[in-house]
């Protein structure tokens, strides 16, 4: 009796660990960086702007990263954009039609996602706009 109550106590607890690994929200739990991610009106570079945005506010751990992929989706370097799971997400040239433009504007189809007001600031929304705008190069 004593060993069948051992295993259901580890059991739970394993249970209750990977649940807070693999259940948490995205968007609360964002990576903050110390470091400001600077995004020119011009000739945004991915490696400088787009990639640190990313990484900051999509492609963490709990949300878009290759590890846990929420949606089944991963957003952690250039190519993964592009991705089968990805369609439609970074249309080059066309911000107003990519989806990870409509998502951080809140634009129909996809303003019903909760992200707090100031998640995504003006800098970076008109960043990535640009980037997206200008062809979405790798650079």
């Amino acid at each position: 009796m004593k060993t069948k109550k051992i295993f259901v106590s580890t059991l739970f607890l394993c249970l209750a660990f990977l649940l807070t690994i693999f259940l948490p929200s995205c968007g609360e739990n964002a990576v903050n960086s110390d470091r400001p991610i600077v995004c020119p009106e011009s000739d945004v570079s991915f490696q400088n702007c787009v990639l640190p945005f990313l990484k900051t506010k999509c492609a963490y751990q709990g949300c878009h990263s290759s590890e846990t992929m929420a949606g089944g989706r991963r957003m952690d370097d250039y190519f993964a954009l592009f991705e089968t799971s990805n369609v439609g997400l970074v249309i080059p040239g066309k911000p107003e039609q990519s989806r990870l433009y409509q998502i951080i504007t809140r634009k129909p189809p996809h303003s019903g996602i909760d992200f707090p007001i100031s998640y995504f600031s003006e800098e970076h929304i008109r960043g990535i706009y640009a980037w997206i705008k200008e062809g979405a190069k790798f650079n």
